[in-house]
């Protein structure tokens, strides 16, 4: 059924920066080849990103589950040499979490649990006012790796080294081009708003 609905509709795959090419072919070839799909485009992430909000050039900040990247993009290419990538992300917030209200007397060990823990992570309810301040440090985790001993750049720190291995003519549009993207840019204490004026506020103090 999937299979006879894909031979009638183009398709549309994102990928993340830096995919090797093989990578690509071989995912062209299942879709066309096993699918049958009439046309494919592939298309990274962030640049997707960046177009959603009407801009073509600007650097996205794109934190997931497993790994966070700072794109900078010039006229809808992204720029490889310029890439940052640090594999802190939403499951290492997650993990911290969990450490958070182990201290605060919650347990959580089965894999089951530690979905309770993510969902914590996510939701935006009054339940999470009951969990004290986990709920505000654990997101701390992106800007301050060290707090799980891991020595790499926070995030506010790759989005400038991303920044500053463009082309110096750049620098100034990609500052005031900076998206956010990803599920681990959305926590609460605040909304998307604040998280990227908190960014900000980091940029700041490197600056």
């Amino acid at each position: 059924m999937i299979s006879n609905f894909l031979t009638q509709h183009p398709v549309l795959l994102t990928e993340a920066p830096l995919n090797p090419r093989k990578n690509r072919e071989r995912a062209a070839e299942v879709f066309f080849e096993t699918f049958n799909v009439p046309a494919l485009f592939i298309s990274m992430q962030a640049v997707l990103s960046l177009y959603a909000t009407g801009r073509t050039t600007g650097v996205v900040l794109d934190s997931g589950d497993g790994v966070t990247h700072a794109v900078p993009i010039y006229e809808g290419f992204a720029m490889p040499h310029s890439i940052m990538r640090i594999d802190i992300a939403g499951r290492d917030v997650s993990r911290f979490l969990r450490l958070y209200l182990r201290k605060e007397g919650y347990d959580f060990h089965t894999s089951a649990e530690f979905e309770i823990v993510k969902t914590i992570k996510e939701v935006r309810s009054a339940f999470l006012s009951e969990i004290g301040p986990a709920r505000f440090r654990a997101p701390e985790l992106l800007f301050r790796p060290d707090l799980i001993g891991e020595e790499c750049e926070g995030i506010h720190e790759v989005l400038v080294f991303a920044i500053q291995k463009s082309d110096m003519d750049l620098r100034r549009t990609l500052f005031s081009n900076i998206v956010l993207s990803g599920g681990s840019t959305l926590f609460k204490g605040a909304d998307n708003y604040d998280f990227f004026f908190y960014i900000f506020r980091k940029l700041g103090g490197i600056s």
